[in-house]
C-alpha cells in the first residue's frame, strides 16, 4: 500500500499522504476487498496493479482539469474566447502531430 501511496502523491502533485490513502481506501472499498484482512490488500494489490494505476491516472486529470478550470476563470470574460479559440488550434496541430492523440471536442465552448 505503501508503494501506491507514493506512486499517487508522485503523480498527482499536490495529494498529501492523507489524500492518497483516502484514494488507495476508496479503492479498496470499490473492489469490495476485506481491508482487515493483510493477505486480502496484498492479493488484491498484487492483481489489481493495472486497474490502480488506471485510477491514479484518471484522478491526475481530474486535478490538471480543475486546475485548469480554476486558471481560465481568473482571466477577463472579454479574453476567455480567444483563449479557448487558441486551444482549438493548439489541439488541432498537436493531434496531427502525435498519432495517438484524439482531437478535444472543444466547440461546445
Amino acid at each position: 500500500e505503501d508503494g501506491i501511496i507514493k506512486s499517487a502523491m508522485g503523480c498527482i502533485n499536490t495529494l498529501e499522504h492523507s489524500g492518497a490513502r483516502a484514494l488507495v481506501d476508496d479503492l479498496l472499498r470499490q473492489s469490495a476487498v476485506d481491508v482487515g484482512s493483510d493477505r486480502a490488500v496484498a492479493e488484491w494489490l498484487e492483481r489489481s496493479s493495472a486497474q490502480i494505476a488506471t485510477h491514479i491516472e484518471d484522478q491526475r486529470q481530474k486535478q490538471v482539469e480543475a486546475r485548469i478550470f480554476r486558471m481560465f476563470n481568473t482571466l477577463p470574460l472579454s479574453s476567455r474566447q480567444d483563449v479557448v479559440r487558441d486551444l482549438v488550434g493548439y489541439c488541432r496541430v498537436s493531434h496531427k502531430e502525435s498519432s495517438g492523440l484524439q482531437e478535444v471536442a472543444l466547440s461546445s465552448w
